[in-house]
């Protein structure tokens, strides 16, 4: 079995300003699944950074984003938008 490999980017660098800069996540091979807030995935885009994860979870969005993330992400296979306060994740591994 293959360990999983999961990266909650508030937990990746505190030297790097944690949740800041897509830099450090985007140094990270073969992420199975990663919690990301939302401007991480900004800025990766903005800074052409490749975040090597097979699944994202996508949260800190405010209510005003909730429309647009799920109309952007909804039917993307790999990546979903937390758009409900307290929602919660199953990771079967």
């Amino acid at each position: 079995m293959v360990p999983l490999i999961f990266i909650l980017t508030s937990l990746i660098s505190r030297e790097h300003g944690d949740t800041t800069f897509p830099e450090t996540i985007g140094s990270m091979e073969n992420i199975d699944l990663a919690f990301v807030p939302y401007w991480i995935l900004l800025y990766a885009k903005e800074e052409a950074i490749t975040i090597d994860a097979k699944q994202y979870y996508i949260y800190h969005l405010y209510p005003q984003q909730v429309a647009s993330a799920k109309e952007t992400w909804d039917n993307i296979e790999n990546i979903r938008p937390m758009a409900q306060p307290g929602e919660k994740v199953v990771v079967e591994f």
